[in-house]
């Protein structure tokens, strides 16, 4: 297994860990180039995209990911005349969860580190330093960047 598919199982398994009203319907995943070790949110290009829903993780293109995130930020189309418009997937259910999450994960520059976040709702994400333990083919959390 490679390094990718263990961060994929990872986000899966915290997307399957989270209680229902907490849990997003669906995830984008990006896969982004290497990061520096204080990164707090990849700012490196994507380099791969998936989004997962109930039914697994279906592999997407970079381009499909960014025109989504494009699409979401409407600073391309609002004047900022006015107060921009709350977006219709975040923080748009009662329980303060999106309707569509957001999770990604990249190496960290210099180290055999792994930084991997994800964002449920307002209330419910995090950001972690992991390492790929290749004897079990998984990755695991040594050290918490950030939670929300």
């Amino acid at each position: 297994m490679s390094i990718q598919q263990a961060c994929l199982d990872e986000i899966h398994k915290l997307w399957l860990e989270a209680k229902e009203n907490s849990r997003p319907y669906s995830v984008w995943i990006a896969g982004h180039g290497a990061v520096s070790k204080d990164c707090e949110h990849p700012d490196t290009p994507v380099c791969h995209a998936w989004l997962m829903d109930r039914d697994g993780i279906v592999k997407r293109s970079a381009s499909d990911y960014a025109r989504f995130m494009t699409v979401q930020s409407g600073v391309h189309w609002n004047s900022l005349r006015f107060p921009v418009l709350p977006s219709a997937i975040f923080n748009d259910r009662s329980s303060g969860t999106h309707s569509i999450g957001l999770a990604s994960f990249a190496p960290v520059r210099e180290s055999e580190l792994i930084y991997l976040e994800f964002i449920w709702g307002g209330k419910f994400g995090r950001g972690a330093h992991y390492k790929f333990d290749e004897e079990r083919q998984i990755v695991l959390c040594v050290e918490n960047v950030w939670i929300s």
